[in-house]
């Protein structure tokens, strides 16, 4: 094979250092651990592990995973200043560094400063939220679902080519909810309208379709705000709801509950291996040569009068195959003799696995222009300094082939809602967590609740049960 100038400069010194210094175990590989303890009921064991093993440093995974588990533990106050820190590490990490830029293409992307995925931005505002409802704090929550509103805002301008997950449904939804809380109508009918239309592209991107209090809602704030007219539009648009039960919901309290179930799916790494052909070192262009080889990802066959010259190898990130069941846990809500079952509000299974695979292009396109400069490495030492030390160049340099797993580990795999209206007054609220062959697999109780006439009460709840 001929290679081209690129393949064939030598390398600087610094090259073969980095790839002695890059570690080989994933993101992944070191955070699993904190799932252990979770499942086992043992929060004080998570909460240590995170505290001394630090997967991933100080930086934003280990964060988002402190602050949850420091809400699921019940230290909210502590929680939301780990989520600030967080925040302000996200919003730092807007300019670019561009020394990191060209060493995650030396090494691998786990070298670029994380700033998480989209949702994860947004789900950082659910957990503050909470945390404030829990404090009693509705206002500081309701700042928190701005925020949540702004974020998704200029996402939505900056993409250009728009991915799968554009708008969320559900922090639309919440937010909605937590605005009528505070007897905000006119933005709780503003969230209303943004969750209904997210939700029309959830049912499209996701299968997963509104909750079904959705069409309740908007009845009983059109109706509450006078707009005859919206609501002649919403009786056409979902007869099943009748303004009688809107009605009724104006009289009564609510409960409103957030339960949070199983484990978002943990990133693994993937090899791939690209065929080259003997006469492909005739092309100069690196990236056109990169993008050659990312089109034939899945290629079985040589072509008729290629001859394989090797394979390159590539590591990218990828999930397990999803289980067939993995939406299907419920949970039943029950007080004063009344019952509502959960419906699925945000599938983060479905979310995660199509952001993936709306950035598969970018990511496959970088590691192969990274794999094609490893390979220049291991010639031109071999070139320089023969055959062994070609070797020896060429186990360093796969040694930092690895793909970026980053992601919150700790995030739940469904948030689904239940709402149960109650008459006015203190309330024992029971919540049964069924697994998803319906076995109870948790009995928890919300003792003296208590909600007034037109009041709407926000609990919620998180299960570690599931595929770890």
């Amino acid at each position: 094979m001929n290679f081209p100038g690129w393949f064939r400069r030598r390398t600087p010194a610094w090259g073969l250092l980095l790839a002695v210094l890059a570690g080989c175990a994933t993101y992944t590989m070191k955070a699993i651990g904190v799932r252990d303890p979770l499942l086992r009921g043992d929060l004080p064991a998570a909460h240590s592990f995170l505290t001394k093993e630090k997967p991933g440093g100080d930086g934003l995974p280990y964060l988002f995973e402190l602050g949850l588990v420091l809400r699921t533990l019940g230290r909210f106050d502590e929680s939301n200043a780990v989520f600030q820190r967080a925040e302000d590490r996200i919003d730092d990490l807007l300019t670019k560094s561009l020394s990191r830029e060209v060493l995650s293409l030396a090494t691998s992307d786990e070298t670029l400063h994380y700033a998480g995925e989209i949702w994860e931005q947004v789900l950082l505002h659910h957990y503050r939220a909470m945390n404030y409802v829990d404090l009693l704090r509705f206002d500081d929550a309701i700042v928190e679902c701005r925020k949540a509103s702004h974020r998704l805002a200029v996402y939505a301008d900056a993409q250009s080519n728009p991915h799968t997950y554009r708008d969320d449904a559900f922090m639309q939804y919440e937010t909605a909810i937590l605005y009528e809380a505070a007897g905000e109508l006119n933005d709780a009918w503003v969230s209303l309208r943004l969750a209904e239309e997210a939700y029309e592209r959830y049912l499209a991107s996701y299968g997963i379709a509104a909750p079904s209090w959705l069409a309740w809602d908007l009845m009983r704030v059109a109706a509450a705000l006078g707009y005859d007219r919206e609501l002649e539009k919403l009786r056409s648009r979902y007869p099943g709801t009748e303004l009688v039960e809107v009605e009724e919901l104006l009289r009564a309290g609510e409960i409103v509950l957030f339960w949070e179930e199983g484990f978002l799916p943990a990133k693994i790494q993937e090899e791939v291996h690209l065929p080259v052909y003997k006469n492909d070192g005739d092309e100069e262009d690196r990236e056109k040569f990169a993008r050659i080889l990312a089109h034939r990802r899945g290629q079985t066959k040589i072509p008729h009068g290629k001859k394989l010259d090797y394979f390159l190898r590539v590591a990218l990130p990828a999930y397990l195959p999803q289980a067939p069941n993995h939406a299907s846990s419920r949970a039943v809500l029950s007080a004063a003799g009344r019952f509502a079952t959960t419906e699925v509000a945000e599938d983060l299974d479905a979310i995660a696995r199509a952001g993936l695979t709306d950035r598969m292009p970018t990511i496959l396109f970088r590691a192969v222009l990274r794999a094609i400069g490893k390979y220049g490495i291991t010639r031109a030492v071999e070139e320089e300094r023969g055959e062994i030390a070609g070797l020896f160049a060429n186990l360093l340099t796969a040694a930092t082939e690895k793909a970026d797993t980053r992601s919150w580990i700790t995030l739940p795999r469904t948030i689904q809602m239940a709402r149960l209206v109650v008459e006015p007054g203190t309330h024992d609220i029971l919540l049964e967590c069924r697994g998803p062959h319906g076995q109870v697999t948790e009995s928890v109780q919300f003792e003296g609740v208590e909600v007034g006439a037109g009041e709407i009460r926000v609990l919620s709840h998180r299960t570690f049960f599931g595929a770890r």
